[in-house]
């Protein structure tokens, strides 16, 4: 650290402070932090995911650990353990899963500055979508969508260390998985040997007893429900109204588990074009106490506020650290 300090009537000058201060004046180093929180988290009975990581790690260690005390993690780690917790997995959750790719809404963005001089930047994917699909074609939508997944297929993102941790996690969380991205990388992540249940937005669920993994394309994907994807604003728009009124058949399902389980988003962002689904399904489902839903993000406290307004549980951390504490807690 450097700086300048004046003493009495005599010149500045610069003052240097090294690492090697802290010896000197009884300051703890950056190792002894690591290790007195490698103390701490043993006490408390909570494994470090990235406990052999060096000193200078330890501010994220510490957030780490104090989130694994929240009253909002036990909370969840106690319904998984009563196998009453499932997952909603959006969009953005591959974005931070898997960040060295181009996203989406940037092929969008590039596609829709071809057909006009001007462009917000501040239009949404869905928004986006709506021009290609009234200014070109349906057509065109959506072999754009294809073709940014299967080029992302071929670097396989389910193999890499982060996106492992998804199918890593307790079985009973992967019980029940509601989709709202267009991908099917998570599949490709689970287990290998799981049985796996696919279901599009429309289709009859069948509610069999057994260990697999029930997967909900609420809003289609590039390879198993490329004609039920639901990417533009007017059609988003349209779903949550089918949603609402149970002119679909996921509709009834959807708001019953909202009733009755503990769900867990994941990826999903604020300005989700799937937010006023949630909303709708939220509102159902206030007649009832018995369960809570928890929104895993890093937002500001103000924003925070707003999901927690519609009854929504917020787990301050980003879905990276969620997944390592949840791997953490059941190895």
């Amino acid at each position: 650290m450097k700086t300048k300090v004046k003493l009495g009537n005599t010149e500045r000058f610069d003052l240097i402070f090294g690492s090697g201060l802290s010896l000197k004046t009884d300051t703890k180093t950056a190792h002894e932090l690591m290790e007195i929180l490698r103390e701490e988290a043993q006490k408390r009975g909570i494994r470090l995911p990235n406990a052999e990581l060096p000193a200078t790690d330890f501010w994220e260690q510490q957030s780490y650990l104090d989130f694994r005390e929240t009253c909002n993690f036990r909370v969840i780690t106690k319904q998984i353990e009563l196998e009453k917790c499932c997952l909603w997995v959006g969009q953005s959750l591959l974005d931070e899963l898997y960040p060295h790719k181009i996203k989406l809404v940037d092929r969008f963005r590039d596609e829709v500055r071809s057909i006009q001089n001007l462009i917000s930047p501040t239009q949404s994917l869905s928004e986006l979508a709506e021009i290609i699909y009234k200014q070109i074609s349906e057509t065109h939508l959506l072999e754009l969508v294809v073709e940014h997944y299967e080029g992302l297929a071929k670097q396989s993102p389910w193999k890499d260390n982060s996106y492992k941790f998804l199918g890593r996690l307790p079985e009973s969380l992967l019980s029940n998985i509601f989709l709202t991205c267009y991908d099917d990388f998570l599949e490709k992540a689970l287990p290998s040997g799981r049985v796996i249940r696919r279901f599009s937005n429309d289709e009859e669920i069948l509610l069999q007893e057994g260990r697999f993994s029930r997967l909900f394309y609420l809003t289609g994907s590039y390879t198993s429900y490329r004609n039920d994807m639901i990417i533009t604003k007017s059609s988003f728009s349209r779903f949550v109204v089918m949603v609402r009124e149970g002119k679909i058949r996921i509709a009834n399902y959807l708001k019953e588990q909202f009733r009755t389980r503990h769900i867990v988003f994941l990826g999903v962002s604020h300005d989700d074009p799937v937010w006023p689904l949630i909303k709708i399904l939220m509102e159902d489902k206030r007649e009832t106490h018995e369960a809570r839903h928890f929104w895993v993000t890093k937002l500001p406290q103000e924003m925070s506020c707003v999901l927690e307004s519609f009854g929504l549980k917020v787990i301050s951390t980003t879905a990276l650290d969620f997944l390592k504490a949840i791997i953490a807690k059941y190895p």
